[in-house]
Order: C-alpha cells, then structure tokens, then sequence
C-alpha cells in the first residue's frame, strides 16, 4: 500500500519543480516568438520535428533493444516523448549555438506536445509494452493532458509577464528558476533518500538505455539538421534540443498514472535520466565547442 504522506511529497516535487521551471522558462522569452518563427520557419520546423520523430523511436528501440520491463520500459518511452526544457537552452548556451532559436524550439514543441504525446503514447504505449493490469500499468490520457496543461500555462503566463513588464518578468525568472532548481534538487534526495518499499528497482539494462539516449539524440538531431540543409550553429541548437527532454512532464505524468512500486521505479529512473541529461549534455557542449573553435576559418 502506498505511504500517503509519500506519494503527497511526490507530488509536491514533481508538479512543483514542472510549473515552477516552466514558469521560469517563459520568464525568460523576451522576444516574440511568432515573428521568430517567421524569421526562421525551417529551423523550427527541423527542431520540432526531429525532438518528436527521433527522440520516441529511440526511447521504443531502446526498450527492446534491452528487453525492459514494463516500469522501466514506461519511464524511457515517457522521457522520449517530452519536449526539451531549460537545460537544453543552458547547453546550448554552453555550446556557442543559437540560444533564441533554442528558446523558440522549446518553446513550440511544448504547445505541440498537447496533441504530440497522446499521439505518441497511442503509437508507442501499447501491448506487448503496455496492457492495462499489468503490474497496475495504465497510462491515463486524462492524466497526459492535465499535465501538459500544467506545463503550458505557467510558460504562457511567464512569457507574457516578460513582454509587458520586462522588469517583472526578469525576477519571476530568476525567483521561479531557483526554486526549480531546488526542487528538482528535493526529487533527487527524495528518490534516493526514501525508497518505497520496493527499493530503487533500476535494472544494469536500463541504466544502458538511458546512457544511450542522450548521445543518440545528440547526434541524430545534428544530423537531421546537416541533411535539411541547416548552417552549423542552428545544427547545434536543433542537437540539443533533440538529445534533452523536461523529465519533470514525465514525472508528472507518472504520477497521475501509476502508484506503489512502479510509480517508485518509475520516478528513479526519470531522476537518473535528468542527472544523465547534464552528464552529455556537458560533454556534448563540450565537444561541439571545441570543434567550432578549432576549425580552421576561411580567409
């Protein structure tokens, strides 16, 4: 049975570090992203579409590739299917790319999520992965929506805060991006300071497909962007946004979708993906800068 006061705190970590990050990210937007669209259709449309129709398939792939089980099957498949966030910006920031672009990318496959992921879940989260009863396995669509919502709402209220009162919006950024990040920092020790009854519950096979994913979609996305005909920093940018998902929408969506012990394996493997996403996604930085800066220029 489910420890009430636990599950309580789950919430309150989860669903307040996605609003609060969020709210930070919209915060943040100082720019209008209808006219930055308009400047550069093709390399937003690159960017959606290569987070939704690579990001899913590896997450899938990966789930057989090493005969998951449901919980951690679930997680992985749930993680690829989420939109980027702030830390796909903070590395594309670190990577020398585009950090507007990024903002508008994240920005617009967020929105698209609300149609993307139950698109998504009805392609990929079906038998043999998923059947409802198994081991108490039921992605709720009710659940998927309610969560995007969450997510949606604060980034809108937070963007629009920055364009009518710059001032305001750039301390609701600082003030909700902290906050966030103590959060996310309070899911860590949470996950691993007080595991439910049936431990951590995260397999050698599953921690293999999360090492995988991010360099996988590192890599996928920069390579999609060179075959749409992208320059090399809106490569970059298109990159990071493909290899790095807000794990706090997965979370949240777990949350309302499962409990006891699949609801606890799954909310570890979601904190360990977040703390393999700022692993790569250094080290990517890392390397595509170091590559930007040591080619050779042109006379």
């Amino acid at each position: 049975m489910a420890n009430p006061i636990r599950t309580a705190l789950q919430y309150v970590l989860v669903y307040g570090y996605t609003i609060f990050v969020m709210l930070g990210m919209g915060a943040s937007i100082d720019v209008d992203i209808v006219a930055e669209v308009k400047k550069a259709p093709k390399a937003v449309l690159c960017g959606v579409a290569s987070q939704y129709c690579f990001m899913p398939f590896v997450a899938w792939s990966l789930s057989l590739l090493f005969d998951l089980g449901t919980s951690e099957a679930l997680a992985v498949v749930l993680i690829g299917m989420c939109p980027g966030g702030v830390t796909s910006t903070l590395f594309t920031y670190l990577s020398h790319a585009n950090v507007t672009l990024s903002l508008v990318m994240t920005t617009c496959s967020t929105f698209v999520a609300l149609l993307m992921i139950p698109l998504l879940l009805f392609v990929y989260v079906r038998p043999p992965l998923i059947s409802k009863g198994e081991d108490g396995a039921d992605v709720s669509f009710a659940a998927v929506i309610v969560t995007l919502l969450v997510a949606t709402v604060p980034a809108i209220v937070g963007w629009r805060l920055r364009r009518s009162n710059p001032e305001l919006g750039e301390k609701v950024e600082t003030f909700a991006t902290k906050l966030g990040s103590l959060l996310i920092f309070g899911v860590l020790v949470f996950a691993f300071a007080w595991p439910g009854p049936g431990g951590y519950g995260m397999t050698g096979r599953c921690f293999a497909a999360m090492v995988l994913m991010c360099p996988c979609g590192f890599l996928l996305g920069y390579g999609f962007g060179r075959a749409c005909g992208m320059d090399e920093v809106t490569c970059r940018t298109i990159s990071m946004e493909t290899g790095i998902q807000q794990v706090g929408i997965a979370g949240a969506i777990a949350i309302n979708s499962f409990e006891g012990d699949q609801l606890d394996r799954t909310i570890v493997v979601m904190v360990m993906f977040g703390v393999a996403t700022v692993v790569f996604g250094a080290l990517w930085a890392l390397t595509v800068s170091y590559t930007h800066l040591t080619l050779p220029t042109k006379a």
